[in-house]
């Protein structure tokens, strides 16, 4: 940790054998008295000191490439210091870059954007697609036998709208950002034509919009984006806004895009992948294209005949951690230097979950420790890591022969609340799947869209409270949504009103949504000829919501089935065969035993 002082507040610092120049500050730095541990590695070959010393000359040359970068975008504009009120300071990132062969030096400049003052809770947005969109653009490419591809907009953040087109579609102020440089980075910059005279003791440099590190970067990023794919036809998908469809005058599904920042993901025919990424490229400027193998947002993409989504390198690379020998034997919380370093293990771990079902349950019930771990919740950290490693999984995306026309939610709770908090864990498996292969004993492809393992949102007191909750919560709250994706990549762009609609049940849908739960007094309760108030009497309330979707038509099938069938079950609970899980993830369901809709006397 450091404390940084300018003048002329730095006077107040002891030991000073100088003041700072124009260009200078004092720093206090505050160190722990032990080592921090890297957590993954990276191959970000960062120049050291004694690098920097001895390719002064190239060091000088990458700046100055930066800083006619950003000139060249227009990015910022001299002025005196007494025009503006928000003056943060910056630092250079220095790499060692592989070009034609070649080893070369990159540098980049980061602007301290935490410094700024003036800003608003939706300054930090950045554009992020969820993971439900990234599984529904994968399922999609397979089922219409499309072909995959990313690319990445180089300098991105220096190629958002200005600040002046922010506060005009904002309604807010212009925001007012200036920002100083080193002493190298003045050198260079005085060789740019128009800086030649730039004086750094009265004068800083204005950005006319976000740069890297600001904190309005990400947003102005995305708003000129969307522009760029508006202008070719795109347009937002009902649930996700970074997640955008092309759709022709038949509403018939064309391309679709996933939006992570600067990165994209399309699924498409590749001609007219071909043809959006030249119009992008007409913006941005020229955007390679990775086609059928590529790692996008830490997960790989290998595209065949199937499509696997895998973290086998992520995982591959994330470090043990290591406990002094005379904690480890104890039962006491770890020390708090220890306890940040389980909670950075523990943070990379659970992003390995894009891909992992089989030990989601495994990260839930360490995640729910991570307030005061202990050391045997490191080494069972660490065993599960090794588990990881040595055991690689991924998530298989057959194709079909027949389009799937239903959302099957497996549900599942494991009742055995904390005392702590009263929580339970609630387990879902949602599957993009043909609703006949539930009627009897099967074998047939899927596609697997979500998975959860968490605690409960509400306190149980009973396994029926338990697994009521996690079929509200888990399975059919979620599912009436996913429904809607689902419909809209079939049958074209949605409204609100439809949406409103198809909610309520007044207007139907070929998607249809299955629930399935192996617990028989919950279906039985919603299904029964007459109604009755349960034990608990508030969860009244969640049976009648329950029993009118089925009335609508909205849930089409509640189903129950033992539990040698729910799938769910694993995510539940760390001590069960995980093969039914392995089965769906490698894009196959096997139902052994005949699964019983209660629903239908009641939707008649």
């Amino acid at each position: 940790m450091a404390l940084e002082a300018y003048y002329p507040e730095c006077k107040l610092f002891e030991g000073l054998n100088r003041l700072p120049n124009s260009d200078e500050h004092v720093e206090m730095r505050f160190y722990e008295a032990h080592t921090r541990k890297v957590v993954i590695d990276r191959s970000d070959d960062l120049l050291t000191d004694q690098e920097i010393r001895e390719h002064g000359e190239q060091v000088m040359q990458a700046m100055l490439d930066e800083l006619q970068t950003w000139n060249g975008f227009k990015c910022f504009k001299r002025i005196p210091k007494c025009q503006t009120n928000c003056i943060i300071d910056t630092r250079w990132v220095l790499k060692w870059k592989e070009k034609g062969g070649k080893r070369i030096i990159r540098a980049r400049l980061c602007l301290r954007g935490f410094k700024e003052s003036e800003c608003d809770d939706d300054t930090n947005h950045s554009a992020t697609a969820s993971r439900l969109s990234q599984r529904l653009l994968v399922s999609q490419t397979v089922l219409r036998d499309w072909v995959i591809a990313s690319t990445e907009i180089p300098k991105a953040f220096l190629q958002g709208i200005s600040y002046r087109e922010l506060a005009e579609s904002t309604g807010k102020p212009l925001r007012d950002v200036s920002f100083t440089l080193t002493a190298q980075g003045v050198s260079c910059l005085q060789q740019i034509r128009g800086f030649e005279g730039f004086d750094p003791r009265q004068e800083v440099l204005h950005c006319l919009k976000p740069g890297t590190g600001c904190r309005d970067a990400p947003r102005c990023f995305s708003m000129q984006l969307g522009k760029v794919t508006s202008a070719f036809g795109l347009r937002s998908s009902f649930l996700d806004s970074e997640f955008e469809l092309l759709f022709d005058e038949n509403k018939e599904l064309r391309l679709a895009v996933i939006k992570h920042v600067d990165d994209l993901k399309i699924c498409g025919p590749k001609d007219l992948i071909d043809k959006f990424v030249a119009h992008v490229s007409k913006a941005f400027g020229k955007l390679d294209i990775e086609w059928y193998n590529f790692t996008f947002c830490r997960v790989r993409h290998t595209q065949k005949e199937d499509i696997v989504l895998d973290q086998i390198k992520f995982i591959k690379a994330i470090k043990e951690m290591q406990v002094p020998e005379a904690l480890s034997k104890t039962d006491q919380p770890l020390p708090e230097h220890l306890q940040r370093q389980f909670l950075s293990l523990l943070m990379t771990v659970a992003y390995a979950l894009l891909t992992r079902i089989d030990v989601a349950v495994y990260m839930t019930a360490l995640q729910r420790e991570c307030q005061k771990p202990k050391p045997i919740h490191v080494r069972r950290l660490n065993l599960l890591l090794r588990w990881m490693q040595k055991n690689p999984w991924g998530l298989r995306y057959r194709k079909m022969t027949k389009y799937p026309n239903s959302l099957v939610q497996f549900s599942d709770s494991g009742f055995k609340a904390r005392s702590e908090d009263g929580l339970s864990v609630r387990g879902l498996v949602a599957l993009r799947m043909a609703a006949d292969d539930l009627k009897s004993p099967s074998s047939a492809p899927c596609h697997v869209l979500e998975f959860v393992s968490k605690s409960q949102r509400h306190v149980t007191r009973s396994t029926f409270s338990s697994e009521l909750f996690a079929a509200t919560d888990s399975s059919i709250d979620s599912g009436v949504l996913t429904r809607l994706a689902l419909h809209e990549l079939k049958h074209g762009p949605m409204t609100d009103g439809q949406a409103k609609s198809i909610l309520e049940g007044s207007q139907s849908s070929p998607i249809q949504l299955h629930a399935v739960l192996d617990a028989e007094s919950v279906t039985a309760a919603v299904t029964a000829p007459v109604l009755k108030i349960p034990a608990e009497p508030s969860l009244l309330v969640h049976v009648r919501w329950v029993r009118q979707l089925v009335q609508a038509g909205v849930l089409k099938g509640l189903w129950w089935t033992d539990t040698r069938s729910m799938l769910a079950d694993g995510l539940t609970k760390g001590s069960v065969d995980r093969s039914a899980l392995e089965s769906v993830a490698n894009g196959w369901i096997e139902i052994h035993h005949a699964l019983t809709n209660e629903s239908i006397a009641l939707s008649r």
